[in-house]
């Protein structure tokens, strides 16, 4: 004799079915994966179909089949739906102070960034303009406006360049760091070539700035490179992708410095020690070691280095 299964039977089959693919669709993410398993779900079920009717047990055929593919196409849409708010989560947050291609990489593979505070290695930029106040005090709101985006853009594409982020523009400051939210085996190296850039891009400004009849401006840059937070951090209604920590505080600090040494740029010692030898004489990077800076809560005074390009180096 043959045998019908059930009513409660096929509920069964049918639920654990559903179950099976939505857990299978969810924790498979790529698309091709997720198109074969949904297929060996379906052979599998068949296979044990037709095993049964040799059995003399009919299975149904037509009400688990259409489920798994409805339950497939659900976990798609659904998955579909949520990719893309993440994606554009992504975009919105971190377009306007990361490199294209960090975003890019980013929305490629989100567990990448890591929502919150964690502590990673980075290495930190900032820079400032020389008598800021007294250049801007002899210009109207218009041209200081004009005058501020032509620089701070012309600045924000060297560090986006070499892969950094934009923290923040403080006044006539740019906040950068390299090392967060990708991991960069060479961030202190891409740090001291942005602001070597920087240093190389001013005299284009100041060509502009003189032909405009606006006046030339020199900047200093400090770099150092630790252990900080990072992380999205501030208030639920507005946040903000930074970095927190003495690393930071001496990064700002070196920057100063470059009034009392005279110089434009200057790093500390374990910046600089993260330059590769073949890196250095790749680059042409020439440092001077001008002094020492006592860190806040160190015992220990800190070596600090002008860098430059290599005069033989410059046109």
């Amino acid at each position: 004799a043959i045998f019908s299964s059930s009513n409660w039977a096929d509920t069964f089959l049918i639920i654990l079915l559903v179950f099976a693919t939505v857990i299978l669709a969810f924790r498979t993410k790529s698309f091709a994966k997720l198109i074969l398993t949904v297929i060996a779900i379906l052979a599998l079920y068949n296979l044990a179909a037709f095993v049964s009717f040799d059995r003399f047990f009919i299975l149904d055929l037509f009400y688990p089949n259409l489920a798994v593919v409805f339950s497939a196409g659900i976990s798609v849409a659904f998955q579909y739906v949520t990719t893309h708010k993440e994606k554009k989560f992504i975009k919105d947050s971190f377009s306007r102070y990361l490199a294209p291609e960090v975003v890019e990489g980013l929305i490629n593979d989100p567990s990448k960034l890591k929502l919150g505070g964690e502590r990673r290695t980075v290495t930190i930029l900032f820079s400032d303009i020389r008598g800021f106040t007294s250049i801007s005090e002899k210009m109207s709101p218009e041209q200081l406006t004009k005058f501020m985006n032509r620089y701070l853009s012309a600045m924000t594409e060297l560090v986006f360049r070499h892969g950094g982020v934009v923290d923040k523009y403080i006044g006539d400051a740019v906040m950068a760091f390299w090392g967060a939210p990708l991991a960069d085996d060479k961030h202190a190296l891409h740090g001291v070539l942005a602001a070597l850039d920087m240093m190389a891009e001013l005299k284009e400004v100041n060509r502009q700035n003189k032909e405009l009849g606006e006046p030339e401006i020199d900047i200093g840059i400090g770099l150092n490179s630790g252990a900080v937070t990072v992380g999205n951090m501030g208030s639920e209604r507005r946040f903000n992708y930074t970095v927190l920590g003495d690393n930071v505080n001496l990064a700002s600090r070196l920057e100063g410095l470059n009034k009392t040494y005279g110089s434009n740029i200057i790093v500390s010692q374990a910046t600089l020690s993260m330059l590769d030898q073949e890196d250095i004489k790749k680059y042409s990077i020439e440092s001077r070691e001008i002094g020492d800076v006592q860190v806040k809560g160190k015992e220990i005074a800190t070596k600090i280095y002008e860098v430059k390009i290599s005069a033989a180096n410059v046109l």
